[in-house]
Order: structure tokens, then sequence, then C-alpha cells
């Protein structure tokens, strides 16, 4: 996008599992299947430069672009997004 990113990404994630396994090291038979990817993002948290934490469910915004979500759901991020 042109610009340089100063400091550590911070990077919030709504699924405990996915941040145990960035974290971990090794391999296994269940995330083999993205073994190049894993390295990247591990490679990464270990450097710093990405520093995944916890954002549960109904605070994930992004859901809003990914997810079918309840109305009440729906409308907290709405409102967060658009102030409306």
């Amino acid at each position: 996008m042109g610009f340089e990113v100063q400091g550590a990404i911070t990077m919030g994630v709504d699924n405990t599992a996915a941040i145990d396994i960035a974290k971990d090291e090794g391999v296994t038979k269940r995330n083999k299947h993205f073994e190049r990817a894993l390295h990247y993002i591990r490679r990464q948290i270990n450097i710093l430069r990405v520093i995944p934490y916890f954002v549960p469910t109904d605070l994930q915004t992004a859901d809003i672009f990914t997810k079918l979500l309840e109305v009440r759901t729906f409308m907290q991020h709405r409102r967060y997004m658009f102030g409306r």
C-alpha cells in the first residue's frame, strides 16, 4: 500500500486454538496442510512483528463481513462501525 509498518501488528483472533497453534513449535497431522503459512506466522510472532490476542466472538467486528450473525450482534457491530 506504499507505507512502512512501524512496530508490531496486533491481531485480534476469536479462536484460542488458532493462537495456541501459531505460538507453538512443530507441525502435527492436524495442521500439516497449512504448514508453510504456519511457519511464516510463527516466525512473525517469534520476532515480535505480530502479536495475536484473544477477542471474544461477540466483540469481533470483522464477523459482520464474514458470518451470518444474530440481529442483535449485527446491529451492535453496525453501530460500532457507522455510529447508527
